[in-house]
């Protein structure tokens, strides 16, 4: 397989459905890619919220890609706690809860990321 598959194999709702997604991943992919889709970094941007990424690391990588996945995602989450850690210091409320989100929307973000750059690495 070349660079270029590499980077253009797509994720397919069967390929989905024989890893064991749930129902609710299973009708989410399908509204929103319909039965394939070619992952890119902007999708998994965009998506990072709307999928489980450790599944899909656990399930569609291999086992090398599963473990590169899991130990950036934990890097990821270590910086997150980070994060969280000093929104408790903040005396506005508001204001911590706003950087809390912030702080677990780049934790999705991330997990999204490292899937899609494994994925397409071929691992």
């Amino acid at each position: 397989m070349t660079t270029t598959d590499k980077a253009t194999r797509p994720i397919t709702h069967e390929m989905l459905v024989e890893a064991g997604a749930c129902e609710q991943q299973l009708t989410e992919f399908g509204l929103r890619f319909g039965r394939s889709v070619v992952p890119t970094h902007e999708l998994a941007v965009e998506c990072a919220d709307k999928f489980d990424w450790r599944w899909a690391a656990n399930r569609l990588l291999s086992i090398d890609g599963t473990r590169e996945y899991n130990k950036r995602a934990n890097e990821a989450f270590d910086r997150y706690m980070t994060a969280a850690s000093r929104a408790t210091k903040i005396d506005d409320q508001k204001m911590a809860w706003v950087e809390l989100r912030r702080a677990w929307v780049e934790l999705r973000r991330a997990g999204a990321f490292i899937f899609v750059r494994l994925w397409i690495e071929g691992k």
